[in-house]
């Protein structure tokens, strides 16, 4: 499947960029472009993606999480419709979902001594997973196509702010086999080689692999208040550990 990305804007693309660098050297980066932009008094606005990981980060887990905002309109339109929209067989409506997942998420890859600790320490950008996090049921609410206009949506998203194709790639790959890992370790024998390999095929390489497992721990948990049961979790562990021993075997 080919992705037509649209070219970003000035702003958007310094936003991204942005993003890694250091707050003092964002901020003279946000004067540079006041004065070739804006003229030489301009303010320094908070760039759009900074202002979505900095709420990512900060935002409690609240009944109507991401607050209107005007980086939010601009970055990710789509929120609006996932604004307390109940969402059938969990506690919670969508855009309080997707804002525990992403908090799971932060749990996940800070939990040195945990079962994730392995994949979030070999995943090569954590922002990819909160990204992931966020956007994986933005397309709720149109059906049978909720996965199709999720993707579409993770797309868009990811050429306003600027991301490069690998990342954009990988983000909406993500959206897409979001629920691959769980489905599989819930409902296929796990222990047949069949399985390992079809998954493997699926999934093409192990960065992608750490973060769908990542995420699938993170979005079991984000369904209600009780944690993850032992066995789901067993078995996800169990279906990681061998698609990524595949891999491993497969490319040496």
């Amino acid at each position: 499947m080919i992705w037509r990305l649209r070219i970003a804007p000035h702003s958007q693309v310094f936003s991204h960029s942005a993003h890694w660098l250091h707050s003092d050297q964002r901020a003279g980066l946000g004067r540079l472009v006041g004065r070739l932009f804006g003229g030489a008094s301009a303010a320094a606005p908070e760039l759009p993606l900074d202002a979505l990981f900095n709420a990512l980060h900060a935002t409690p887990v609240l009944l109507d999480p991401l607050p209107p905002a005007a980086w939010l309109s601009n970055l990710l339109p789509e929120w609006e419709a996932i604004r307390g929209l109940p969402r059938p067989g969990t506690d919670y409506p969508v855009d309080t979902h997707a804002i525990r997942t992403v908090h799971e998420a932060l749990r996940v890859i800070g939990d040195e001594q945990g079962s994730t600790a392995l994949a979030a320490d070999e995943l090569t950008d954590h922002d990819d997973l909160l990204l992931v996090a966020l956007l994986h049921d933005i397309g709720a609410g149109h059906g049978d196509e909720s996965l199709q206009a999720s993707m579409v949506i993770a797309e868009r998203f990811s050429a306003r702010a600027g991301l490069p194709p690998d990342r954009v790639r990988r983000v909406v790959t993500a959206v897409e086999h979001h629920l691959l890992l769980a489905t599989a370790a819930a409902r296929r024998d796990v222990a047949d080689e069949r399985v390992i390999e079809e998954i493997a095929s699926t999934v093409g390489d192990p960065e992608l692999l750490h973060l769908l497992y990542l995420l699938s721990v993170a979005d079991a948990a984000a369904l209600g208040d009780e944690p993850l049961d032992e066995w789901r979790a067993g078995q996800l562990r169990t279906l990681y550990a061998r698609v990524l021993m595949q891999m491993t075997e497969r490319d040496e």
